[in-house]
């Protein structure tokens, strides 16, 4: 999964994690947790993908929590359609 240049929304994913997917304001496991997204919801892919802690993430917008944007790991997501 390559989303497109960062700025621009390149596909629209699914929450695939049956508790919900904590949202990082950084590409770590580590980073402070800027929310859960419910499983199930629609993100937005925006921005570039970043491999860290043998993971792949990507940074993404949701209408489902506070933050404006913030980063998921891949392996939760499952896409829904590409723009």
């Amino acid at each position: 999964m390559q989303p497109e240049t960062s700025g621009s929304i390149a596909e629209v994913l699914v929450i695939n994690a049956p508790s919900g997917l904590n949202v990082r304001e950084q590409a770590d496991t580590s980073a402070r947790e800027l929310g859960k997204i419910p499983n199930g919801s629609k993100v937005y892919v925006y921005g570039e993908g970043k491999d860290n802690d043998g993971l792949r993430w990507i940074q993404v917008k949701s209408n489902n929590w506070v933050a404006s944007n913030g980063w998921v790991a891949t392996e939760y997501l499952k896409i829904l359609s590409v723009r």
